[in-house]
């Protein structure tokens, strides 16, 4: 079983490190092609309408860093206080406390990637995608 494991571990590395060292291909061509169609529609946008949508994509962007800086302060108390019990936890109580941990991670991961999710879509609706 740990053998298994060790080389699934391994292969995952090869991959990563492969994915980390490939060249990237540029088409300039179509990135020109792309730009110059690009910069058409912008000349044609009209101006009163984009700064209403710059201002309220601004508030968001505050708004969602105020929701990260929360998440991640609560994140840091919450791990400290939990890490604090573990160091002062008999064998039992270890126990509890890393069964604990297992919704507190899934947590992490929601509040953050839903943050995350929504940086995203604010940088995309904010470029006109």
């Amino acid at each position: 079983m740990r053998k298994s494991i060790k080389i699934i571990i391994i292969l995952f590395i090869a991959f990563v490190i492969t994915v980390m060292l490939t060249d990237n291909v540029k088409a300039t061509e179509i990135m020109e092609d792309a730009k110059s169609f690009l910069d058409q529609g912008e000349s044609q946008r009209n101006e009163g309408a984009l700064k209403n949508v710059s201002s309220t994509n601004t508030k968001f962007e505050e708004l969602a860093g105020f929701f990260w800086g929360i998440g991640v302060g609560v994140a840091l108390l919450t791990t400290a206080t939990m890490g604090i019990k573990l160091l002062m936890a008999s064998a039992g109580e270890r126990a509890d406390l890393k069964k604990e941990m297992i919704p507190y991670s899934i947590g992490l991961v929601v509040i953050f990637g839903a943050l995350t999710i929504w940086k995203i879509l604010i940088q995309l609706f904010e470029s006109g995608l």
